[in-house]
């Protein structure tokens, strides 16, 4: 009983001692280096951004002139006019005008991007640069529709049709997200939807709509995929671009890391060639992260008290994840010198 009240007192105080922070992305930073109008889709010689906790990958194929083959584009085009669907006015535009300004959640650090936003094409994601240790996750961020998807669905275009309740048209944005590659959870959101027996239910996404990711929806990956009901001979006809705003991670400090390792010993640290490992159990899975989150080796031990060679360890910073038969996890840290 006493051993029970003990361990029932170290948790609450564990608890008060955790701290959970917000941190959001409007990808604002990025107004020093896009002119008003003007887009960054890796043209130039800067090919991604990174912000405190992501990358975005820009990519420009050099090929028949060049153009922008896949992942992300930020812009700062302003221009949302419902007309005939226009590729070179309206590609790098969304529907809703201005970046996403509401604020994610209702902190003083928190702000809205009134002016950079990104553009996302169909198979675009982005990676946390920060150790798969559970102390980061996504919680929400906002999507909408790009003005020339918008329009093409509107009105229709040379390729895309016109939406229409009659064909029950839809078109979906798949986010799925993947730890160490591994496919964790797939959630669905509509760009637009015409399904509903009452027409007066169908819509057309116009303005920035928050998507929020629950505590089982974690992953070290996001990946955008499109899904439209207009299809043809080469694939999908509706334009396979979408514009999102405001990334939100949260993560935990304070005493998180003190229970991740507790009943953990790793020594020496720093290492050079082995580093030992002392943990309450047996037969246990090991995986060594580099500190950007990247997968580097995956073994087991055998007993409470066991070695790996690092040699084939780069020097830095690496993170441990453990997991033993009966589903416990256990981490650590230690520096490869």
């Amino acid at each position: 009983m006493k051993k029970n009240i003990l361990f029932f007192t170290l948790f609450i105080t564990s608890m008060c001692l955790n701290a959970q922070v917000f941190k959001t992305e409007t990808f604002e930073g990025l107004i020093s280096v896009i002119d008003s109008g003007q887009v960054l889709n890796g043209k130039n010689s800067l090919k991604n951004y990174e912000s405190e906790f992501a990358s975005f990958q820009f990519d420009w194929d050099t090929s028949y002139g060049g153009y922008w083959a896949k992942n992300w584009a930020a812009s700062r085009v302003i221009y949302n006019k419902e007309e005939t669907s226009d590729f070179a006015k309206h590609l790098y535009a969304a529907k809703p005008g201005y970046g996403c300004q509401s604020p994610d959640y209702d902190f003083a650090s928190h702000s809205g991007s009134k002016n950079v936003f990104l553009v996302g094409q169909n198979n675009s994601g982005f990676r946390l640069m920060t150790p798969i240790d559970g102390s980061l996750q996504v919680v929400q961020l906002r999507i909408s529709n790009s003005t020339y998807a918008n329009n093409s669905m509107k009105f229709g275009d040379f390729v895309g049709k016109k939406f229409s309740a009659a064909d029950k048209d839809s078109f979906v944005l798949i986010i799925t997200g993947f730890s160490n590659e591994v496919k964790k959870f797939s959630k669905r959101v509509y760009l637009a939807d015409y399904r509903f027996a009452d027409t007066n239910k169908n819509f057309m996404l116009d303005t920035w709509q928050i998507v929020k990711f629950n505590q089982n929806e974690t992953a070290d990956s996001l990946l955008f995929t499109l899904e439209s009901s207009d299809n043809g001979q080469f694939g999908m006809n509706t334009p396979a671009f979408f514009v999102m705003d405001n990334v939100t991670v949260s993560e935990f400090t304070g005493s998180v890391n003190k229970i991740a390792t507790q009943g953990v010993r790793s020594y020496p640290n720093p290492a050079t060639h082995l580093i030992q490992f002392e943990i309450p159990s047996t037969q246990t899975n090991v995986l060594i992260y580099q500190s950007n989150g990247v997968l580097c080796k995956q073994t087991q031990i055998q007993s409470n008290f066991d070695a790996v060679n690092i040699d084939d360890l780069s020097v830095g910073l690496y993170v441990v994840k453990m997991q033993n038969a009966l589903g416990q996890t256990f981490n650590t840290k230690f520096i490869k010198q």
